[in-house]
């Protein structure tokens, strides 16, 4: 994840859904420096490389959100 270093604040294997539906167990939750690094990791080559390796092995979604401190 280099040179991006994302903070990894939340990596829970037993998340429990209590609304909703959805019966994905893992819940990750990484903090980047800003929005535009979130999206310069995530789209860049390095990323878009190994991402179909995540696609194929895992079922999820990601999203995009900013911090209110």
């Amino acid at each position: 994840m280099a040179p991006y270093y994302p903070q990894i604040l939340v990596l829970d294997e037993n998340a429990e859904v209590i609304e909703g539906d959805t019966n994905l167990p893992r819940t990750i939750v990484m903090k980047f420096d800003s929005r535009d690094a979130a999206m310069a990791w995530y789209t860049s080559p390095a990323y878009q490389k190994v991402l179909f390796l995540r696609l194929e092995a895992t079922e999820g979604y990601a999203v995009l959100v900013d911090s209110r401190q």
